[in-house]
């Protein structure tokens, strides 16, 4: 009868064990996962409102069956430029939508900066104007900030209503 006593504390002090080993194996997994998450998930919350249409210039219209013209400026309030690639600018007509990627140095068909061809992103503080000439009327744009990590801030930074210019 000593031997059953006995079992029943070497049941539970395995039973222990088990569930230690269990929380470690599972602590090595989730702790970076999480841990990788979140830092992923808070890179974008200083890049939320860094692009914005400015207004000033009196573009941000378009010409219907010519071109759309727009102007972008990047905000001063954050640190700087250094964690940006570009923007997605998304323009939105009846009943479809069109991406834009936009970053230093390319050549994209059908846009063009107002003053040149090779696109520039906006540095903090600048406003730059851009010319689309893919025929379509737009009824409004969006700006979506794209990090240096290829990560595309999904959180827009600025929407506008298009209108006709004149």
């Amino acid at each position: 009868m000593e031997r059953k006593g006995l079992s029943a504390i070497v049941a539970t002090v395995m039973i222990i064990a088990l569930t230690v080993a269990a929380a470690g194996i599972i602590a090595k997994f989730a702790i970076p996962f999480v841990k990788g998450g979140l830092e992923s998930s808070t890179e974008c919350v200083d890049y939320q409102e860094y692009f914005k249409f400015d207004e000033s210039l009196g573009f941000n219209c378009f010409e219907p069956d010519e071109n759309l013209i727009l102007s972008v400026r990047a905000s001063n309030n954050v640190g700087g430029d250094d964690k940006i690639k570009g923007f997605n600018l998304v323009l939105f007509g009846d009943g479809f939508s069109k991406v834009i990627s936009l970053e230093n140095n390319l050549q994209i068909n059908d846009l063009t900066m107002y003053s040149g061809n090779v696109i520039e992103i906006p540095s903090p503080g600048e406003t730059f104007s851009y010319n689309y000439t893919e025929r379509g009327i737009y009824n409004f744009a969006e700006l979506f900030p794209v990090l240096k990590t290829g990560k595309v801030c999904e959180r827009r930074s600025d929407r506008i209503s298009l209108r006709r210019c004149g």
